[in-house]
């Protein structure tokens, strides 16, 4: 008699339950307000002001409201590693890489970010070695990405003249800034101080990049706790 009333009255009432809520969390959704431009362009004057968390939820309406646009998913995904969600970061430069239409030098950046992410701030060696080997030979993203490998699997001496190298190759000072960052960890696995804050203090006065700038700053300050 029981089992009859479950069946009968009890999960007919409970699906309708679910449903109903589903719909209320839909209804609750995020969803863009203006163009995607102007969404984006909102979350930079956020990222300015270094309203991070504010300026997170701005680009993702800019993704709703253009997801073809590669841009926004970068600025996205920087968003979310400076807040500490490196799993979300990562499932965002994933779809940027499958969803949008990146140029040769988009995927190259995605597919790099993708391994610093992967190999320093997560458990996926296995996947950075397998993305290094889809960029081209001599090309930043592959030396530094091999330097932060090597550095992965506890070989700092290994890594740091991939990082020198990988200087020469860079295209601009965020990404000079970068490899002396990645070079500032490799001298700080040998505990050479000395030159960690070095690499440290260059590599601050050139990036650009808000992700960058944020590790130099954390790294900075855990250097800064050690000493003292």
């Amino acid at each position: 008699m029981a089992d009859f009333f479950i069946r009968r009255h009890l999960l007919p009432a409970l699906a309708a339950l679910s449903l109903a809520l589903a719909g209320c969390a839909a209804s609750f959704a995020p969803k863009p307000t203006r163009p995607a431009i102007e969404h984006a362009e909102e979350g930079e004057n956020l990222v300015f002001q270094r309203k991070f968390e504010e300026a997170e939820k701005e680009f993702r309406l800019a993704l709703l409201a253009a997801p073809e646009e590669t841009s926004h998913y970068l600025r996205h995904a920087d968003l979310l590693e400076i807040l500490g969600r490196d799993q979300e970061a990562r499932e965002v430069l994933t779809a940027g890489l499958r969803s949008s239409k990146p140029d040769r030098d988009q995927t190259l950046h995605l597919t790099h970010r993708l391994i610093l992410l992967n190999a320093l701030k997560l458990d996926g060696l296995k996947e950075a070695v397998r993305l290094l080997e889809t960029l081209p030979p001599d090309s930043f993203a592959r030396t530094d990405g091999a330097g932060v490998i090597a550095l992965s699997q506890d070989q700092p001496r290994a890594a740091l003249p991939l990082f020198d190298r990988a200087q020469h190759l860079a295209r601009n000072t965020d990404e000079q800034a970068l490899a002396l960052y990645h070079a500032a960890l490799a001298y700080l696995r040998l505990e050479d101080e000395k030159s960690t804050s070095a690499a440290l203090y260059y590599a601050i006065t050139l990036a650009e990049n808000p992700v960058l700038i944020k590790d130099i700053e954390r790294l900075w300050a855990k250097i800064n706790i050690k000493t003292n």
